[in-house]
């Protein structure tokens, strides 16, 4: 619910007055700062069941900064493939030690699932933490088989879409192995790209089509869908 001390959030209907203020999705929503706490305990619980499983690797570097380190959760049997999750947070706050709980349903379907953290702005550029992931998808390259499926969710979204353009520079074998079907990727954006596929690049470098992604099962679908409508939020369903 939007109140009046947060209502100034640009919505695209004119010039941006406050940027801080017009990005912060946050701000927008009353009680959103307890949504990080629910998060970070339903992950926790996550990790440590996976981990009392043996089925969890917890903090494995993919370079030499920091924040360059990954979690990986392995199925029970063989892993189909693999499954990467990249957080979001405007390019500048959050952290995987929020999202593990997310990998429960690639899981439950026979895929690995590595959720990477990278280097947040002001840090590191938006190009920089792009070559991050890139470094990370080379890492996992060589330590999962099959077809890598590629997710995020805001900022994630962005860097996840990115890992397809021609300037990121993964080797061909690496981007073969990315199931590109499974982008999020909004119908206008599809449309566009079926038209015309020189304009791939720009749908997926920029615009905010890939704002959220998230999965439901069948069965909820149909209120998945009837809530957004009620909240006049547009949806597009992948996959």
């Amino acid at each position: 619910m939007m109140n009046e001390e947060t209502r100034s959030i640009w919505i695209g209907d004119g010039p941006i007055a406050d940027f801080d203020r017009a990005y912060d999705n946050g701000a927008a929503v009353q009680g959103s700062e307890a949504f990080s706490p629910h998060w970070a305990d339903a992950a926790a619980r996550f990790r440590d069941e996976l981990t009392a499983k043996g089925r969890a690797e917890i903090g494995t570097p993919y370079g030499p900064r920091p924040r360059q380190h990954y979690d990986l959760f392995r199925p029970e049997d063989s892993a189909k493939g693999l499954v990467v999750f990249v957080h979001g947070g405007y390019w500048h706050r959050q952290s995987i030690s929020n999202f593990s709980h997310l990998s429960a349903g690639a899981l439950s379907r026979g895929f690995a699932v590595a959720v990477p953290e990278y280097t947040l702005c002001p840090e590191a550029t938006i190009s920089e933490i792009t070559q991050e992931i890139a470094a990370f998808l080379g890492e996992m390259a060589g330590r999962v088989d099959g077809p890598i499926r590629l997710s995020g969710h805001s900022a994630g979204g962005h860097l996840v879409s990115r890992m397809i353009c021609r300037d990121i520079g993964l080797s061909h074998e690496l981007a073969a192995r990315i199931d590109r079907a499974r982008l999020p990727l909004g119908q206008a954006a599809r449309a566009a790209i079926a038209a015309n596929p020189e304009t791939a690049y720009t749908v997926l470098s920029g615009g905010d089509d890939y704002e959220l992604l998230f999965t439901a099962p069948p069965e909820a679908a149909e209120g998945v869908l009837a809530a957004a409508a009620r909240s006049g939020v547009p949806v597009a369903e992948v996959g």
